[in-house]
């Protein structure tokens, strides 16, 4: 147990939620006691790795049908930043990248960032997603190109007073 009572874990038990190690460090995986959506088939908790980048397949926090899930409010932010995510990165050509028109939530020195989000489609289809005003990577996206976001932001679409 660490000392806000967090349940500390080995690595394989990250594993095997979808969470993975980012760029080799030796880390332990935090227990958040948040669990995922009943309705979404999964019984596993959430897991996060502190001072580390959101490792996450989205697929695993959209529901059966590939929606945003209406479970609970914090998951939904969660799940809804990420797929804004997607929805930069994903047309972009293999190592290219574009600022978002998200804020940067991070905090260093207790201070807001006042950074905007930057995403980068790697050669491997992950998007990474960073800040290069703290130089913070705040997350690697996988499992998004059968996504409904997956093609970018909608099309224009005419409006008429009709």
């Amino acid at each position: 147990m660490l000392a806000g009572g967090e349940e500390v874990l080995g690595d394989d038990v990250g594993e095997r939620h979808g969470a993975r190690l980012y760029h080799g460090r030796d880390c332990r995986w935090k227990q958040t006691g948040v669990l995922a959506p009943p309705h979404l088939g999964v019984d596993a908790p959430v897991w996060y790795q502190s001072g580390m980048a959101l490792i996450v397949d989205i697929n695993h926090w959209l529901d059966k049908d590939g929606e945003l899930p209406d479970g609970p409010p914090r998951l939904r932010r969660n799940a809804l930043r990420i797929l804004r995510f997607i929805e930069y990165g994903a047309p972009l050509p293999h190592l290219h990248g574009r600022e978002t028109l998200i804020e940067c939530k991070r905090r260093p020195g207790r201070e807001p960032c006042s950074g905007w989000m930057w995403v980068v489609k790697q050669n491997d289809d992950r998007i990474q997603v960073h800040c290069p005003t703290c130089h913070e990577v705040e997350a690697v996206i996988s499992g998004w190109k059968d996504t409904l976001w997956a093609g970018g932001p909608m099309e224009p679409v005419p409006m008429t007073d009709d």
